[in-house]
């Protein structure tokens, strides 16, 4: 496990320790996950974790490779969240899915405008294309509206 705190995340003596405790097969399969960040043009410790970390508990992070995989949409169809009574992370689906329908999770707030869904991914080196970025500007407008329209109710 890793700590969530930003200041450990650059932490090469915490890194090797932790990947220290690791099997080969468990090293490899970190080394196999997506770095967003490419500090310098290259894969590095600190960009695995810091596009894969999720946060669990206390300002612990850790890494689970399978859900690192799930991919993203501002619409998602699942969710996942710490269960700290189990110590374990888990996926809810947040509907009936039709088989073989992808499982999409959301890595942004999935309730903020097109805009600023996009900026909060843009550290990740990714753009977004599901469904609701691939709206003309028009239906966007009209989906923004009506998040805000959501969260007024919300905060009522």
């Amino acid at each position: 496990m890793f700590s969530a705190e930003r200041s450990r995340l650059a932490d090469r003596a915490h890194h090797a320790a932790v990947l220290g405790q690791l099997t080969r097969q468990e090293r490899a399969l970190f080394f196999s996950l997506h770095d967003g960040h490419l500090f310098g043009g290259a894969k590095t410790v600190q960009g695995i974790l810091l596009t894969n970390l999720f946060l669990m508990h206390d300002r612990v992070g850790g890494i689970f490779p399978r859900m690192s995989r799930i991919n993203h949409s501002c619409r998602p169809n699942a969710f996942y969240s710490w269960n700290v009574a189990k110590w374990s992370m888990e996926l809810r689906a947040t509907r009936d899915l039709a088989p073989g329908e992808h499982i999409t999770v959301s890595y942004s707030d999935y309730m903020l405008s097109r805009e600023k869904r996009r900026e909060k991914l843009l550290p990740f080196n990714f753009e977004c294309q599901c469904e609701l970025c691939a709206l003309n500007a028009t239906a966007a407008a009209e989906s923004d509206r009506r998040l805000e329209r959501i969260a007024e109710l919300n905060q009522e």
